[in-house]
C-alpha cells in the first residue's frame, strides 16, 4: 500500500489539507462570484468545510501500526471519517448551491483548476491521471 495510496493519505492527514480546502472554497468563490443575498449559505459553507476538516483531521491521530491488520484499521477509520465529513458537507452545499442562478451553477459545474487540487490529484469523475 503505497504509492498512490499513501499520497492520497497525505493529502487527508497532511499539512497541506488545510490549504486545499481553502483554495477549493476559493475557487468557489470565484467561479460563482456569490451575491449579497447567497453570502450567508458561502459563509455557511466554509464553516460545513472547516468542520469535515477537523472530522478528517482527527481520524489521522491514530498511528498507522507496523503490522497489516492495524494499517487496514487505520484506513478503515479515515475513510468513515471521509463519510462523516461528506455527512457535514453535503447538506451545507446542497443548500448554496440551490441558492445560485443557472449561470452560476454552470460556472461552478464547469470547475477548473482548483477541482484538481495540490499535484492535479483529481476530484472530478472522470479526471484520474494514473
Amino acid at each position: 500500500m503505497g504509492g498512490a495510496a499513501m499520497g492520497r493519505h497525505e493529502m487527508m492527514c497532511g499539512p497541506r489539507l488545510a490549504g486545499m480546502v481553502a483554495e477549493h472554497l476559493a475557487g468557489i468563490e470565484d467561479a460563482v462570484d456569490p451575491t449579497e443575498a447567497q453570502r450567508s449559505s458561502f459563509e455557511a459553507l466554509k464553516a460545513a468545510a472547516e468542520r469535515a476538516r477537523l472530522v478528517m483531521r482527527a481520524a489521522c491521530s491514530t498511528p498507522s501500526g507496523a503490522t497489516l491488520p492495524e494499517r487496514l484499521d487505520a484506513m478503515q477509520g479515515r475513510l468513515e471519517a471521509m463519510l462523516q465529513a461528506m455527512a457535514v458537507v453535503r447538506p451545507a452545499f446542497d443548500a448554496f448551491y440551490g441558492t445560485l442562478d443557472d449561470d452560476q451553477k454552470s460556472r461552478l459545474d464547469a470547475g477548473g483548476r482548483w477541482m484538481r487540487g495540490p499535484a492535479g490529484w483529481p476530484w472530478r469523475h472522470g479526471d484520474r491521471d494514473d
